[in-house]
């Protein structure tokens, strides 16, 4: 488990059964003072050269803001440019309420509840 700031953690564990997977859990508050940290935190996950899919798990976010929201951008962007794929999964209804105010629909339109199953539709992209 990696701690990134006292407001947040980030947590990875591979896939059972799938090769080159991991789901990365993002706990707390994802607002601009902890972004710095989470941005490294993310980035640091996307340079394991071993996981070419990455789920990013966010039910236990209890507050996000839209430099949350930007870093979750940006990590999606850069995990494209390395030819990974990237989602999220479980995110609350107040990080649902900070991606549409954001204009980040996009981002909820493969959004399940499970990080399973938002590998498995990951995975047939």
């Amino acid at each position: 488990m990696v701690t990134a700031a006292a407001a947040f953690e980030t947590s990875s564990e591979p896939v059972s059964g799938v090769s080159g997977a991991c789901v990365v859990h993002i706990r707390g508050q994802v607002t601009a003072i902890e972004v710095p940290q989470l941005r490294e935190a993310l980035l640091l996950e996307l340079s394991n050269a071993h996981d070419l899919h990455v789920v990013i798990e966010l039910g236990s976010v209890q507050k996000m803001d839209t430099a949350g929201a930007a870093v979750l951008v940006e990590a999606v962007q850069t995990a494209l440019e390395s030819g990974r794929k990237m989602l999220v999964c479980s995110p609350g209804d107040s990080v649902v309420r900070m991606f549409r105010l954001a204009g980040l629909e996009d981002v909820l339109t493969c959004c399940c509840s499970d990080p399973d199953e938002t590998l498995r539709r990951l995975l047939e992209l």
